[in-house]
């Protein structure tokens, strides 16, 4: 069975629709952060990178991040949109912007 090994809750800022978590080391992501981002699907993966479209324009959401030892199981309750995907971060950590931040680089 699965064992939960960490769970943080942090505060995420959403603009425009959207926002990212990628690897820290742009260098371990081919197409950094915003090339490549359009609305979309709710998450859409790629390498090193996540991006996520939201409902709200603009409005601070909450993120709960996860690590487990194996695959989890399903998360109870209904669920408005859901997805899953697995992300590669080599350096071991990562980072997160909405996506006006991305685009001004901040």
């Amino acid at each position: 069975m699965a064992e939960l090994l960490s769970r943080e809750e942090v505060p995420v800022e959403v603009d425009f629709y959207g926002l990212y978590l990628q690897d820290w080391d742009d260098s371990q992501v081919p197409v950094p952060f915003p090339e490549g981002w359009e609305a979309g699907p709710f998450l859409r993966a790629r390498q090193g990178r996540l991006d996520i479209t939201s409902g709200g324009h603009t409005h601070t959401a909450g993120l709960t991040i996860e690590v487990w030892d194996a695959e989890p199981p399903s998360p109870s309750g209904e669920w408005e949109e859901t997805a899953l995907t697995e992300i590669f971060a080599a350096s071991g950590r990562g980072r997160g912007k909405p996506l006006a931040l991305g685009e001004a680089g901040g």
